[in-house]
């Protein structure tokens, strides 16, 4: 069986920045493929995959969440995150 449009699946992933080193978020997802609840580049990544495969994912920008806007960009004091919260 292959990942399709209308495919429900369950994957693990690591995510990382550019070409660094270091693991930003590493979770377990699951999602209906085809009906936009994943980043496009993610989608596409994942459709033809067989049951169990491993893959590395690379997703542009443009196919995420964007270029990064400064403009867009909010302070937030650290004192307003969670005591522990690692930054």
């Amino acid at each position: 069986m292959q990942i399709a449009k209308n495919s429900v699946v369950t994957f693990k992933y690591d995510l990382k920045v550019d070409d660094e080193d270091d693991v930003i978020d590493s979770d377990e997802l699951t999602s209906l493929i085809g009906y936009g609840q994943l980043p496009p580049g993610l989608e596409a990544g994942l459709l033809g995959l067989a049951v169990q495969a491993t893959k590395l994912i690379t997703v542009a920008p443009e196919e995420g969440y964007g270029e990064r806007d400064e403009a867009k960009v909010i302070g937030i004091p650290r004192s307003a995150l969670p005591e522990g919260m690692p930054i």
